[in-house]
């Protein structure tokens, strides 16, 4: 007979056994959380490669199922499933180029289903985002050599949502000089409209309506001089995507004229 020390014994070992097996079931259904799925945004990239969309999201320990769901940006969107089953990242091909999608991510537990109150944005684009990762302060970059087919962009939907790319640099100039910038804007040309903003060292943001543009540092001391180019917001007057593509250049470092 067992006696009660042995029986413990054994019956810890029944219960290791199945709360740690790699397959098992019962402890999966005893060990996952009781909470509900969470409600959140799928995060949605546009601009990677041209005329994809590549959306993800979080996994959820409640949630059995995701089904992601897509529509047309319009007033009242009509939203339409593309995705079901358990991976955390969709592949989105074969779209309209040029149209903004909505997507929302529900989801699934038992028989029950959680509909998302959230949405990502996106955009089909013919042409990809820069390779260059400076669309916050924190990630500027020195301008130094030449920064060819940057990208920048700015967009409206029809619920009001604004998606944007903006780009931020910095110059360090000598005591008593200034740098000249140069840029070129190469797609649309200038001619159709000159759309960028520079600002800079947190002045407020102005047309880079000449091809140069001189920093100046009268001080006494190297100075690193932040600048921010982004797209002027009324190049959407109601909903959309605008996007330019230019060439800045840091031309030279005179003496103060």
């Amino acid at each position: 007979m067992l006696n009660k020390t042995n029986f413990m014994l054994i019956a810890s070992i029944i219960l290791c056994t199945f709360f740690t097996s790699c397959e098992n079931p019962i402890g999966d259904v005893l060990l996952r959380t009781y909470s509900d799925p969470f409600d959140q945004a799928p995060v949605v990239d546009s601009f990677s490669v041209e005329k994809k969309i590549f959306i993800n999201w979080d996994k959820d320990e409640g949630a059995d199922e995701y089904i992601l769901m897509r529509a047309e940006d319009a007033d009242n969107p009509q939203f339409t499933e593309v995705y079901r089953g358990v991976s955390l990242a969709y592949t989105d091909e074969n779209l309209n180029p040029s149209t903004r999608y909505l997507y929302s991510l529900d989801k699934k537990r038992g028989k029950t289903n959680f509909i998302s109150k959230k949405r990502g944005y996106g955009y089909c684009a013919s042409r990809r985002n820069d390779a260059y990762k400076n669309n916050t302060e924190k990630t500027a970059i020195e301008l130094l050599a030449d920064r060819t087919n940057m990208v920048l962009y700015f967009g409206k939907f029809c619920d009001g949502t604004i998606i944007k790319e903006d780009d931020f640099f910095y110059v360090n100039i000598p005591p008593g000089r200034q740098a000249e910038l140069v840029l070129t804007q190469l797609n649309p040309t200038p001619d159709t409209g000159k759309f960028i903003q520079l600002t800079d060292n947190g002045l407020p943001a102005s047309t880079f309506s000449a091809r140069s543009y001189i920093l100046k540092n009268t001080g006494t001391e190297w100075e690193k001089r932040p600048i921010m180019l982004s797209l002027d917001p009324n190049c959407i007057t109601t909903h959309g995507i605008y996007m330019v593509t230019y060439n800045i250049e840091l031309a030279n470092i005179t003496k103060l004229h």
